[in-house]
């Protein structure tokens, strides 16, 4: 038995039901969690975790995200193209791509869901069957669009959903006898009609067969109904038939529901129930609702041993009236016959630490004193033989955190006990300043501090020779600080990261901008120059603060250099990628805002090897640089040109004389 702390959210699986789907079609969203403890389990979703944006183009809607009157996520797109779609809540994150096509429906057919039915005398009034329509489209793709489509049906049959979850299928519910028709459309696509003869066959007989008829508060069991026909026929009509109950109002202690009757909580006493389906009506069926109370209570493993001086939780079940079975915290030890070779001492909530070598008799009891019956089992007291260390061996850039746990037990057992990682227990070998990992104790976590590859050794203070080691290797880190307000007029900046102009004839690295001189601009990262090339890291757009004290009688202009960013939208272009201003901008301040993203793998909470979650990292870092007039010593390197005789049309005013623009009056 492995004994671990209370289970947390470790990381989540977020997909829908068609990754890739014709522009306009819906897709349900599910998130699925994984926690600590193993267990996985579907998360219910709000809309303000789930944000979707187009990979490839920026500006453009048409991604609908919603729900249902079920409360389902349904996600669709208007326009085709490559889509991110993100869950997002707190520090649990996934992103997923969703491509959507171009293609439109050319056709629609029904078919029903269980194909060993189709049989004539199977439509009877009164039952159901399950149907499903499909579309097929222009690319000879298909997607089932039951939950999209617009239904006809003749008088006679009623469509009717069940299941909240299922987006896919309908049911055709037999109102009447006779013949009927449904056929679904879709924009201006309908299908064929789907024509079948309604029986008027009536029931015979109706049987509830039911797992439990004694309850406990809040339990539930699972139920079914069958009905017999006069043409022999048998069906489950679990789902059509309705109920009577033989009881009183104020005293309601079951409902029935999706295929279970459940117990309520503040109810208890007895009911009597039948089903009822086209005026004809089951026997009745007794149910008993009692309070929940355990009958008893046992330990979960019948041989156990412990290690010495270690404080073990030791797991006692309970069962209860509804014969459902369940851990009991609410239990005291009595502790018999462990002599002179070891010393037991009882914790809280099921707990106890044993020293010494030998065995004793433990005996579970409730502390409300409540009589239940109990048993009583031999533990084992021996010093520990093997130890575990658990950390996840997938490399770590420098500045993460990871989760590191050590369990101590018995070699070729599944019984081990979770202890208390220290640091001062740790060596690290491979690392001459002894600095290259450290670790928090308080978060149970280690940080890498330098790259390299490391082996860490962990020996349990309590048992000489009891040690376990791991490699942890750690690379450098090119995460980048993310600043908490990144707008331009704070003048956040990181010393190690710089944004960057060079004058193209000698490569001078500038922090002023001369007016019509042309320069190429670029983003450093501490050694390295930031590209759109890198797998991990990329530049995501470019901005500039202060367009519209710029942009002044429409005779101001600012190039952004092409080879920045592919998605700034209605930008220009020098042809040899480099950035100028017009004369109307001198005297002016121009803010570069360049936004890095960049991809990193966050496992800090977990010890399970590859868990860890893909997360982005978005980085802003931006830079200010004054746009002066050219002075006539400057470099003549990349100028717009112009005679130094004659009327430039391109200035404003006589104080923006200055090479290469003579004066206006000149």
């Amino acid at each position: 038995m492995l004994d671990v702390s209370e289970a947390t959210l470790q990381s989540v699986n977020l997909s829908v039901n068609k990754p890739s789907i014709p522009a306009g079609i819906e897709t349900l969203v599910s998130v699925r969690g994984t926690y600590t403890n193993g267990v996985t389990d579907d998360i219910d979703i709000e809309l303000e975790h789930i944000k979707a944006e187009y990979q490839d183009v920026t500006g453009v809607t048409g991604v609908i995200i919603k729900k249902d009157g079920s409360g389902n996520v349904l996600f669709s797109s208007k326009k085709p193209g490559n889509i991110i779609l993100t869950y997002e809540n707190g520090a649990i994150s996934q992103k997923i791509s969703v491509k959507v096509t171009d293609a439109v429906v050319q056709a629609i057919k029904l078919a029903w869901v269980d194909q060993n039915e189709q049989t004539t005398d199977s439509y009877i009034v009164g039952l159901s069957k399950k149907i499903q329509a499909t579309a097929k489209f222009s690319d000879e793709s298909s997607s089932i669009v039951t939950s999209q489509v617009f239904w006809n049906t003749s008088d006679n049959i009623e469509v009717v959903r069940t299941n909240s979850k299922d987006l896919d299928q309908r049911y055709i519910k037999f109102k009447d006898y006779g013949p009927a028709f449904v056929k679904v459309g879709w924009k201006e696509i309908e299908s064929d009609e789907f024509i079948f003869d309604i029986s008027d066959a009536e029931i015979e007989a109706l049987v509830i067969d039911i797992d439990k008829v004694k309850l406990s508060q809040g339990s539930r069991t699972k139920f079914s109904v069958t009905a017999t026909y006069n043409n022999k026929k048998k069906s489950d009509v679990t789902s059509l038939v309705g109920w009577r109950y033989q009881e009183q109002d104020w005293n309601k202690i079951i409902n029935i529901e999706d295929g279970y009757i459940y117990a309520l909580k503040k109810g208890k006493g007895e009911v009597e129930i039948s089903a009822a389906l086209n005026n004809f009506e089951s026997e009745s069926i007794k149910l008993e609702v009692a309070d929940k109370e355990l009958k008893k209570i046992f330990f979960k493993n019948s041989d156990i041993k412990i290690p010495s001086g270690i404080t073990t939780k030791i797991p006692v079940s309970g069962i209860y009236t509804d014969d459902s079975v369940g851990y009991v915290e609410d239990v005291i030890f009595v502790i018999e016959n462990n002599g002179d070779s070891i010393n037991v001492t009882e914790q809280n909530n099921s707990y106890l630490t044993a020293t010494g070598e030998g065995e004793f008799s433990l005996l579970a009891k409730l502390k409300s004193n409540q009589h239940v019956a109990t048993e009583r089992i031999m533990v084992s007291v021996d010093q520990a033989s093997n130890l575990l260390l658990f950390v996840d061996e997938t490399p770590m850039l420098v500045g993460q955190k990871r989760k590191i746990e050590t369990l101590v037990g018995f070699k070729n057992s599944s019984y081990m006990h979770k202890v208390h990682f220290s640091k001062a227990l740790m060596s690290v070998t491979g690392c001459k300043d002894n600095d290259c990992i450290e670790f928090n104790d308080l978060t149970q976590q280690l940080i890498a501090k330098k790259p390299g590859e490391f082996e860490i050794t962990y020996c349990y203070e309590k048992m000489d020779g009891l040690c376990a080691s791991r490699i942890v290797k750690i690379e450098s880190s090119v995460v980048l600080p993310a600043m908490e307000n990144p707008y331009p007029y704070q003048m956040v900046i990181d010393k190690g990261n710089s944004v960057v102009a060079t004058d193209i004839n000698s490569t001078h690295e500038v922090k002023e901008f001369n007016n019509s001189q042309k320069y190429k601009l670029r983003l450093h990262h501490k050694n390295f120059e930031i590209n759109n090339e890198a797998d991990n890291i990329r530049i995501k757009s470019v901005k500039f603060q202060g367009q519209s004290t710029l942009n002044i009688n429409g005779l101001a202009y600012i190039k952004l250099p092409c080879n920045i960013s592919p998605d700034i939208e209605n930008r220009e272009c020098n042809s040899d990628d480099t950035l100028s201003f017009g004369p109307a901008t001198i005297g002016n301040k121009v803010y570069f805002l360049f936004e890095v993203e960049q991809d990193v793998y966050d496992n800090q909470f977990s010890t399970i090897s590859g868990s860890g979650e893909k997360k982005t990292l978005t980085t802003y870092f931006v830079e200010k640089f004054d746009i002066k007039k050219l002075s006539t010593g400057g470099s003549t390197g990349g100028s717009t040109g112009g005679s130094t005789g004659g009327f430039n049309p391109d200035c404003v005013s006589d104080d923006q004389c200055g090479f290469p623009f003579p004066c206006c009056n000149l």
